[in-house]
């Protein structure tokens, strides 16, 4: 894409002093290697420069928003300086080569999900002097500087506190919403929720806390926000002392699987704490709103659980104290794969839901793990008829 830059030097005239030509790299997320698509891009610039004799070019390093500010200020670093060591080793005089890296703070595009890949860029400028020409006034006077859309606004829903950019939501107005929060800080409270701590990866989370955040449009001629324009700022009070180190606290957004339950994927951007009214809260930033997880991994061991007698439709090992759900895997109707926290000193329970004759669930909850009998030949758990009470036998029997 071309474009020119004008100096305005009389009231009915405008004279181009230089041709700029502008294209942008574009990198894979979190990534600084230069593709072969974008390596001709280069290529074209550079053997267009060999013409002339006099040139400068300007780079720009940009990031998608996700990720922390000082990660993705690095990731852009490296970006502009890639695009930079390729124009040079083209021939490109490193003399008239200027760089800057804005990290996330100059997105050309929304950072939704569907459009931040075009913010992962280097845009590349290329200035060529030319002689004055006089050209027509109209569609060359730059446009009236835009108004400031709305204010910086910070909402509280109880102890949990908003902070909304201007222009998070537009075409409408922060005023157009009404904010709801709510949080989700035990394994009952997951559990209810079909929640699990998984990621879709299959890691095993430990999760500090669970912020259920939406924006509700407060008449009916405003749509609920599908993307946000600005990532917003959430802040959490700290729940207890939690099992995770602070430097080890990341967002993890929403994924519902096929079969109905919460897993995670990672937003990659960091946790952090603050003082608030001389309260410890959490602080994360997320470019799209609904539960947000703020968890540490851990590690975890696999080991089989069978029942000897009933189908089972679900397993799952809660840790309650550690505040991590497990997931399992379906090998058989009586057979599941499940994975535990290695080395956790806490005694894990298991969640099991069974059907009976009729097609009814059954759930048993919180049933210590060490009830059940281990096989060493196989490694595996078994859950005897006489491990279910009384009425779950009555239940399925029927």
């Amino acid at each position: 894409m071309k474009k020119l830059f004008f100096i305005v030097l009389a009231i009915n005239s405008i004279f181009v002093t230089a041709q700029t030509t502008g294209r942008s790299v574009f990198f894979d997320n979190a990534k600084y290697a230069l593709h072969k698509k974008e390596k001709q891009k280069l290529d074209s610039i550079a053997a267009a420069l060999k013409e002339n004799a006099q040139y400068s070019i300007q780079l720009f390093g940009n990031t998608d928003s996700v990720g922390s500010n000082a990660y993705n200020q690095q990731l852009s670093e490296n970006r502009v300086n890639a695009v930079k060591d390729y124009l040079v080793k083209k021939g490109v005089d490193t003399k008239l080569v200027r760089i800057a890296a804005y990290g996330e703070t100059k997105p050309r595009f929304p950072n939704a999900e569907d459009a931040r890949y075009k913010n992962r860029r280097v845009d590349v400028l290329v200035s060529i002097p030319s002689k004055p020409v006089v050209v027509a006034k109209a569609d060359t006077v730059p446009p009236a500087p835009v108004k400031k859309f709305e204010n910086d606004t910070v909402v509280n829903v109880g102890d949990i506190i908003f902070q909304v950019q201007n222009g998070t939501f537009y075409p409408n107005k922060i005023s157009d919403y009404n904010f709801e929060a709510s949080l989700i800080s035990n394994t009952d409270e997951m559990s209810q929720n079909k929640m699990t701590t998984m990621t879709v990866d299959g890691e095993v989370l430990i999760s500090q806390r669970v912020v259920c955040a939406n924006a509700v449009p407060n008449r009916t001629s405003v749509k609920r926000p599908e993307n946000l324009q600005k990532p917003v700022t959430i802040k959490l009070p700290v729940n207890g002392g939690g099992l995770c180190s602070p430097n080890s606290i990341y967002t993890w957004n929403t994924v519902k699987g096929a079969d109905g339950k919460i897993r995670w994927v990672s937003a990659r951007v960091h946790v952090r704490t603050e003082k608030v009214n001389g309260r410890d809260y959490y602080v994360c930033t997320t470019n799209s709103l609904g539960c947000i997880n703020l968890d540490c991994k851990t590690k975890t061991k696999k080991v089989l659980v069978k029942s000897k007698k009933y189908t089972i439709r679900d397993i799952a090992i809660v840790y309650p104290r550690t505040n991590s759900i497990c997931d399992s895997k379906k090998l058989s109707e009586k057979l599941y794969r499940v994975k535990f926290i290695s080395g956790s000193n806490e005694t894990p329970l298991v969640n099991i839901t069974a059907m009976d004759a009729s097609g009814a669930e059954h759930t048993i909850s919180r049933m210590p793990l060490s009830k059940l009998k281990y096989r060493w030949l196989g490694r595996k758990y078994v859950i005897r008829k006489k491990d279910y009470p009384v009425e779950f036998i009555g239940a399925v029997s029927r």
